[in-house]
């Protein structure tokens, strides 16, 4: 089974999902649980702003991961 190519296309819906399986790809998805990782658009911030995060930037989302 090949893997789609969608390098040619970057606005193709399958590089941008709001939703795989379980996990939601929104800021009013989020808890506000000190411990969470958050995977925000790049114009969102994750919602408790007291905690120091390291993050990941991808083309579209942010990885935000407490830092220990």
């Amino acid at each position: 089974m090949a893997i789609p190519d969608y390098s040619n296309n970057p606005t193709d819906p399958a590089r941008t999902p709001r939703k795989i399986g379980r996990y939601h790809f929104r800021l009013a998805d989020c808890s506000e649980d000190p411990d969470a990782a958050y995977i925000l658009l790049l114009k969102e911030s994750p919602p408790i702003e007291n905690i120091k995060y390291k993050f990941k930037k991808f083309d579209k989302y942010i990885v935000y991961l407490p830092k220990p």
